[in-house]
């Protein structure tokens, strides 16, 4: 470790708060742009007292946020949020180094180096990210349509947020942003707050690095109560069928990265139509999802998956498995055990539909509306089938790609990839496609290929 790197450790095991530090910085520093800002951020809460806030004056405004001292000084928390200069050596020219690629391995296409006041450069990389974010629209049970972002919203919103608030201001350089279509991944200095890793960064009880920058910034509503957003990060990219967050702690940085694409529809749909206390519950979010790839799970796999205890994770498990979630069951083979394996219940499992990647009987029948679909029109692409069977990309990819490797498909346009690239039938569709008739002296036979 450097010699800046231990004097950080050691203020954060003896829970020195940096932001609160006085600076030589007046009220007449205070960027007007960054005020109205906030302004505009405290209009919008659902919460009237801070509404209130927006129309106060600049140093009532200040206080209120508790980024100024008695003497009308700025704290280091306000010279970062609100000031055009920063009291205090480390900080660095810019707060946010942005990257943006078409594919994750290409050239960056957008290069945007944000410095100033950290507040507009927090709300200016949030409108980058969410320009180039592409969105589906998903029909929901009750009819109503949402439109599902590739990288959900509000886990970008967690992921860029805490890495400019819980950063160590003690170390110098940007937080850097690299960002594609399908991945975002946030790299922030310093390590993570003491006695916090990546074993236990979604339970633990945790407190900010800058305690005073991330009240300030709470009340702004622009972060969550600590400790929520990593919670809130995992369950928004969960609920639409997306890996949970992954977080690499190196000695001087922490880097999360979150994998987009497509939301997954059916889960959606599924996620949407439980109980709305469940909805929300990052403990369900992930046992469900673990649970479309896996058949069975038990409280000692699925231990380390939630970050709890075993005792904890069986808890949560016997909750799922009645009603009024009635989503798990435990398999006969181990109902008796004091940690039996459970697994999706029948209803689940139909309501997923192609969701789940080994319920055979759904793929079978997602197989067998293909081959009809060919046989009515001769050729299909993946916008056809989609459209046809409702599935998302992914699984329509799957399922095509599935086909083609059975040979019941091939390839028949010169594109190799994307939605417009065309299939014919294959040279085992005869023994999938066939299909049993009764002939007049009562016995079967097969009729004729469809091809």
């Amino acid at each position: 470790m450097s010699a800046a790197q231990i004097a950080s450790a050691l203020a954060d095991r003896r829970n020195d708060d940096w932001s609160a530090e006085d600076t030589d910085l007046v009220r007449a520093e205070v960027s007007p742009i960054a005020l109205d800002i906030a302004r505009t951020l405290l209009r919008r809460s659902p919460d009237p007292t801070r509404r209130r806030y927006a129309t106060e004056s600049d140093s009532d405004l200040l206080r209120i946020l508790g980024v100024v001292n008695d003497a009308g000084r700025l704290k280091r928390a306000g010279s970062l949020l609100f000031a055009e200069r920063h009291g205090g050596p480390g900080t660095g020219p810019d707060h946010v180094v942005y990257q943006f690629r078409k594919t994750p391995a290409g050239e960056p296409t957008v290069v945007q180096r944000i410095d100033g006041p950290l507040l507009p450069a927090l709300v200016r990389v949030l409108e980058l990210i969410d320009a180039r974010v592409d969105k589906t629209p998903v029909n929901l049970p009750g009819g109503q349509q949402v439109q599902l972002a590739d990288l959900p919203e509000a886990a970008v919103r967690e992921a860029v947020v805490n890495a400019l608030v819980h950063r160590d201001y003690r170390l110098g350089g940007p937080v850097r942003i690299e960002h594609a279509p399908t991945r975002l991944v946030v790299a922030s200095p310093g390590p993570l707050v003491f006695g916090v890793t990546v074993e236990n960064i979604l339970t633990t009880t945790s407190r900010p690095r800058n305690p005073l920058l991330a009240s300030a910034v709470r009340m702004l509503g622009l972060a969550e109560e600590a400790g929520v957003g990593v919670d809130r990060m995992y369950r928004e990219m969960v609920r639409v069928g997306h890996q949970p967050p992954r977080y690499l702690e190196e000695a001087d940085r922490v880097t999360v990265t979150l994998l987009g694409g497509a939301p997954n529809r059916h889960l959606a749909r599924y996620v949407a139509a439980l109980p709305e206390a469940e909805q929300d519950d990052a403990d369900t979010l992930l046992i469900l999802y673990h649970l479309l790839t896996h058949r069975v799970l038990s409280a000692v796999d699925a231990a380390p998956l939630l970050q709890k205890d075993i005792v904890e994770t069986q808890e949560v498990l016997l909750r799922l498995g009645t009603e009024p979630v009635a989503m798990l069951e435990p398999t006969r083979e181990t109902v008796r055990r004091r940690h039996p394996n459970y697994r999706l219940r029948s209803a689940a499992l139909s309501a997923l539909g192609p969701a789940v990647r080994y319920h055979r009987g759904h793929r079978d029948d997602a197989e067998r509306k293909v081959i009809e679909l060919l046989q009515a029109a001769g050729q299909v692409n993946a916008r056809m089938v989609r459209v046809a069977l409702d599935l998302d990309a992914q699984a329509t990819s799957r399922l095509l790609g599935g086909l083609v490797d059975e040979g019941v498909l091939v390839r028949i346009s010169e594109s190799r990839r994307g939605p417009s690239v065309t299939y014919g039938p294959g040279p085992k569709l005869s023994t999938r496609g066939g299909r049993r008739r009764r002939s007049k002296t009562g016995t079967t036979s097969e009729e004729e290929p469809l091809f």
